[in-house]
């Protein structure tokens, strides 16, 4: 993980599938989460949670985390530690376009809630902390 960026923790459900795709520098498959994450408040009059709004995020995954999230399917609650990664667009109108994008460095399933299912598969001899890491 770069140690310039403070990752960035998110917690929701999938809106769609996993959606692998290819770079068109190289080849490399990657994959990208459409993950919701529900804005709530506490209301003090009426001593409850208010639910505002659905915020919608695209979290892109590389390597072997990339891999890993493939089998999650929509409506998957997942935790999401990610970077912000900023990047340069070039539009269909040729103009150049500033974009932050969200790249997962882990990713913790939580099912049911609020138990967060961790496997027990070793990895060179180490356990693995959470279900899918990108830091392997």
């Amino acid at each position: 993980m770069n140690k310039n960026f403070k990752p960035s923790v998110l917690r929701g459900h999938l809106g769609s599938d996993p959606e692998v795709l290819y770079s068109e520098k190289n080849d490399n498959e990657f994959t990208v989460l459409n993950l919701g994450v529900n804005e709530s408040y506490w209301d003090d009059s009426k001593k409850e949670w208010v639910r505002t709004e659905t915020v919608w995020y695209e979290i892109y995954c590389f390597n072997t985390l990339a891999n890993r999230v493939q089998n999650l399917k929509k409506g998957s609650k997942v935790e999401v530690s990610a970077i912000i990664r900023p990047r340069t667009i070039v539009g269909s109108d040729e103009k150049k376009y500033k974009s932050n994008d969200l790249v997962a460095q882990d990713i913790i399933l939580w099912e049911p809630l609020p138990k967060a299912t961790i496997l027990s598969k070793l990895e060179n001899n180490h356990p693995i902390e959470t279900v899918f890491s990108g830091n392997k």
